[in-house]
């Protein structure tokens, strides 16, 4: 587990690496990649619960 010190350390030396303008960069860049990931992902668009007519289920009935 991570705690506060090596959390600390950890930022201090991307700090050291990447400098006090890139950062922000980065992050957004990062957040942009993992939200791509998670779209490209998730369900397939017949997916059970994910029924746009509101039926959801997918179950013959």
């Amino acid at each position: 587990m991570l705690g506060p010190w090596k959390i600390l350390l950890i930022a201090a030396a991307l700090l050291l690496v990447f400098g006090g303008r890139r950062l922000p960069d980065l992050g957004r860049q990062l957040g942009s990649a993992i939200s791509n990931f998670r779209k490209s992902v998730g369900p397939p668009p017949g997916a059970p619960g994910k029924d746009p007519g509101g039926r959801g289920g997918g179950e013959d009935e």
